[in-house]
């Protein structure tokens, strides 16, 4: 009786851990598209900081 129990438990560990293991590929994954998605964002933002600068800079010489 105790080794049949101890048997069950020990496969719940192992559906368990299986899981576990199952969700943490999936977790890496959208943190790895996370972080892509916000390396794309920061460089397009900066870019568009940059032109704006240069836009402003080019409109101060001819302007003022």
């Amino acid at each position: 009786m105790q080794g049949e129990r101890l048997d069950e438990l020990k496969r719940l560990v192992e559906k368990t851990e299986t899981r576990l293991d199952e969700d943490m590929v999936l977790l890496t994954a959208v943190l790895k598209e996370a972080d892509s998605f916000y390396n794309t964002l920061y460089h397009r933002l900066g870019h568009s900081q940059q032109l704006v600068m240069y836009n402003a800079e080019y409109l101060s010489y001819t302007v003022g």
